[in-house]
């Protein structure tokens, strides 16, 4: 499947962005999806824009083990600074670090490598929603969901119901106990927030 779809995929853009030729549909783009829902990864994804530098196409399919392990280098460092905001136990954090960025998703997702682009963002918005619930600030949380929308809004959406779960549930931890019109009115600033 990486060399049906997911290599071809990244050369298919290759050639649209050193051609700056970019056509609004093109409905034969590899992944059986329209240029409309994946090319924006051609254009604001950072990692992209590695294989972009690369001077031959031919280079394209070599540099896919160094960028993945760039990702997943990655990975780990935002699931450390995530973990350390949350736990004090080091080998916690060490532990909750490596499982998010070895467990399934990440690797089952390692051969269609634009996918872990937005993953790296999952344990950031994590953190900053851990500050919103502590401090009230929400302007990391906005930045780091506006980014994930703009590189793949395909997977913003199916992380969205964990983001909102996960925020009740910290919530809960945080104040020990319920009070529902705060519950809500915090619930109520946290949509308006995302939905911004």
């Amino acid at each position: 499947d990486m060399i049906e779809q997911g290599v071809r995929f990244v050369l298919h853009g290759y050639g649209w962005v050193r051609d700056l030729n970019f056509p609004l549909w093109d409905w034969n783009h590899l992944m059986g999806a329209s240029t409309f829902s994946h090319g924006f990864y051609f254009i604001f994804s950072p990692f992209w824009l590695l294989f972009n530098l690369l001077p031959k196409i031919d280079w394209v399919p070599y540099a896919f083990l160094y960028v993945n392990i760039l990702k997943h280098a990655l990975l780990f460092i935002s699931s450390y600074i995530y973990f350390s905001e949350i736990r004090k136990s080091k080998l916690a954090v060490y532990a909750g670090a490596s499982i998010l960025t070895f467990f399934g998703f990440a690797l089952g997702y390692y051969n269609y490598s634009h996918f872990i682009d937005v993953f790296l963002f999952v344990p950031i918005v994590l953190y900053f929603i851990e500050h919103y619930l502590k401090s009230g600030s929400f302007k990391g949380f906005v930045i780091t969901i506006a980014i994930m929308a703009i590189i793949n809004g395909y997977f913003l959406y199916f992380f969205t119901i964990y983001f909102f779960i996960y925020a009740i549930y910290r919530y809960l931890m945080i104040h020990e106990k319920i009070e529902f019109v705060q519950l809500f009115k915090t619930g109520g600033k946290f949509f308006l927030y995302y939905l911004l």
